[in-house]
């Protein structure tokens, strides 16, 4: 149940939205209305449509873990309409860094913490999704050793997963759960692989558990994706 502040928030934030989406101007357009909901710098966010829009064949939902403030899901919803987005995150920030995850990642963990220990309140997920004028969406607030496993149960095929779960032990699951339910030419786009060596490391201890023949491509600004066969 969203409160007042939250309903405040959601109908002040929804005046920005584009009233019309032209695929030609969505770098301008995507920066001028979601600088204030991602963290992803521009090039980086172009990025990360274009190669959502790889999957525009595939069947199923658009999923990512790990929204923060719901600009990236967003943005996948205006590129391909017409789709199921579905928002899982906390919105209680990240949970402590493990030594699997990297000494880099435990001094961020313990001592720096920026955006809040990226913590953003679930209004800012709805305003995200208004921005778009998009109604076909669920967010699931909870860990995602809570959330994604009960979600998954219902075996709704994915076209495209956007991974954004910083750790190890959060990129595992998700992949454990969501990756067999990718469909084939479906694209999983993992933010964090090359910030963090737990992120790396869960992707290849799953691909190599699976004997899997995806491979790791990087689009031109650095963004880690693999299509799946």
């Amino acid at each position: 149940m969203l409160g007042d502040d939250s309903r405040r928030l959601i109908k002040w934030a929804a005046r920005k939205a584009p009233v019309a989406v032209d695929l030609k101007r969505f770098p301008s357009l995507f920066q001028l209305q979601m600088s204030d909901l991602t963290m992803v710098r521009r090039r980086a966010f172009i990025d990360n449509i274009r190669i959502a829009r790889f999957a525009g064949s595939a069947i199923g939902d658009l999923v990512e873990c790990g929204t923060w403030r719901g600009g990236m899901s967003a943005a996948m919803a205006w590129a391909m309409p017409g789709r199921h987005s579905v928002l899982f995150d906390s919105f209680q920030g990240l949970p402590d860094a493990k030594p699997i995850d990297g000494a880099t990642a435990l001094h961020w963990s313990k001592e720096v913490r920026d955006y809040e220990n990226c913590r953003a309140d679930e209004a800012w997920a709805r305003v995200a999704m208004e921005r778009v004028r998009q109604s076909d969406y669920e967010i699931l607030k909870g860990w995602f050793a809570d959330t994604v496993p009960r979600w998954a149960q219902m075996q709704r095929p994915i076209a495209v997963l956007r991974l954004d779960g910083d750790w190890y032990d959060s990129t595992l699951i998700c992949l454990e759960h969501l990756w067999p339910l990718v469909s084939p030419g479906g694209v999983v786009i993992v933010d964090d692989y090359y910030t963090w060596d737990g992120c790396s490391r869960a992707v290849h201890d799953y691909l190599s558990r699976l004997s899997a023949p995806e491979r790791v491509a990087q689009s031109r600004h650095g963004v880690a994706y693999l299509v799946r066969k």
